[in-house]
């Protein structure tokens, strides 16, 4: 009985050297899929990073080119509006109208003063320049 023992040992031993050397397989090969695996994770980490920076940089863009759609878009609006607001509705000449009579319209013609035009300006100019003239 004492042989069967040992026999048990000796033929325990290598088998569990073989279980160790498989376990320590399995073990490396686990450990090589982890590193694997991290490396993608930090590649995909970084693919995100670069994919957000781009993202932010778009919305940025998008504000700017909506912020400058909008600054165009206002002055034209309110020019828009305050063109008609600004103009003013000519009327017909006195002479013609009923509201006013054609004494008021003589009045207001003579309360204005009279301004020269240029030809009467440099009529007298030229009279001058041909009267200085020596024959």
């Amino acid at each position: 009985m004492a042989k069967t023992s040992s026999r048990n040992a000796t033929t325990s031993s290598p088998n569990q050297a073989k279980q160790r050397k498989k376990q320590a397989k399995r073990e490396a090969k686990t450990m090589l899929k982890l590193e694997q695996i991290k490396q993608d994770v930090q590649k995909a980490e970084q693919k995100v990073a670069k994919a957000q920076a781009q993202l932010e940089a778009r919305r940025t863009r998008l504000r700017e080119l909506e912020a400058e759609v909008s600054e165009v878009r206002s002055p034209q609006s309110h020019a828009t509006i305050s063109t008609p607001m600004n103009q003013v509705a000519s009327l017909p000449p006195a002479e013609g109208r009923v509201d006013i009579s054609q004494d008021q319209g003589a009045a207001a013609e003579e309360a204005e003063p009279h301004t020269e035009t240029e030809e009467e300006q440099e009529a007298p100019q030229a009279e001058e320049a041909s009267s200085n003239v020596d024959y």
